[in-house]
């Protein structure tokens, strides 16, 4: 595996979405092995999705991407959202709001308003919180959740309606009060005019699962058998300060994992796995101005 020579002659076609060749040209390749050009449509080009292919003679591999055309429509109108509780605690009830207002000055009211209210994982906690007890140091999210890399957003909520007299609409967005984890909820609204252009806004608000996070000191990487792990347990509300008097519940647990080779015939082979968690310790501990060790922890 290597770069191209310099000079090498790089083949490119253009297509457009009916499948018509657009542009055939040889570009000669940089010492880097690279090459940039560039074409111009013509303004009688059909819209759609154009393909970018690329040849080396003598290679029998190529290289292809695509791209877009489509007519551009200069907007009439503007379409803000905004999104806001009381407090950014689970539970909350967020007001939602969703205006549209022509650009020359005038009220969209009346129109055709679809609105989606979501919500996405986040995998952060607040700034403050890690700025007083950084990440390398203290853990305050679940990191072995089997869901934890689902990012997508999950709608809770889609709806038509249609704003009102002076192109507003105001809605009332529940929160899970049990979720356990932080959220970004968002809500957007899209507004369709008269001439079927649609714009839409959109607007986001963090929520957080209580008004604390739990954290835990990060032990050693490896741990002596004789004399355990050390860790701490630290309760932080969300503006980075120690928070007293919260009871947590720590749990350690042995994960083990154990794997067995299967014949699945004709000299084929498979592997069974199981994951087996066995509990070794449970601490009840009350949270403090500063960290509290689990008693007996080490052991």
């Amino acid at each position: 595996m290597r770069l191209l020579d310099r000079g090498t002659a790089l083949e490119i076609v253009v297509r457009d979405s009916q499948g018509e060749e657009r542009d055939k040209r040889s570009v000669p390749l940089s010492e880097w092995s690279s090459a940039d050009w560039t074409y111009r449509l013509p303004e009688e080009a059909p819209l759609g999705r154009y393909e970018v292919r690329a040849t080396v003679a003598g290679q029998q591999q190529a290289v292809s991407g695509s791209f877009l055309v489509a007519a551009y429509r200069r907007p009439d109108f503007r379409v803000d959202a905004n999104l806001a509780g009381e407090t950014s605690v689970a539970g909350v009830k967020l007001k939602g709001v969703v205006d549209g207002r022509y650009l020359f000055g005038g009220p969209m009211g009346g129109r055709d308003l679809r609105w989606t209210f979501s919500r996405s994982i986040l995998d952060s906690v607040p700034v403050p919180i890690t700025d007083a007890f950084p990440l390398e140091r203290y853990a305050f999210l679940d990191e072995e959740r089997e869901d934890h890399g689902a990012r997508g957003p999950e709608t809770l909520l889609s709806r038509e309606a249609k704003l009102d007299g002076t192109g507003h609409i105001e809605l009332d967005l529940d929160t899970d009060r049990a979720s356990g984890r932080p959220y970004q909820y968002s809500l957007e609204g899209e507004v369709t005019d008269v001439s079927r252009q649609a714009i839409a806004g959109r607007a986001s608000f963090r929520v957080d699962p209580a008004p604390w996070y739990v954290g835990l000191r990060r032990p050693a990487f490896f741990a002596d058998v004789k004399s355990g792990a050390d860790t701490e347990v630290v309760a932080v509300d969300l503006a980075g300060r120690p928070a007293t008097g919260v009871a947590v519940t720590v749990v350690l647990t042995q994960v083990q994992w154990h794997s067995i080779r299967r014949a699945e015939g004709r000299g084929f082979y498979t592997w069974d796995t199981e994951r087996k968690e066995t509990e070794e310790g449970r601490w009840e501990v009350t949270t403090t101005g500063v960290p509290a060790v689990p008693a007996s922890a080490a052991s």
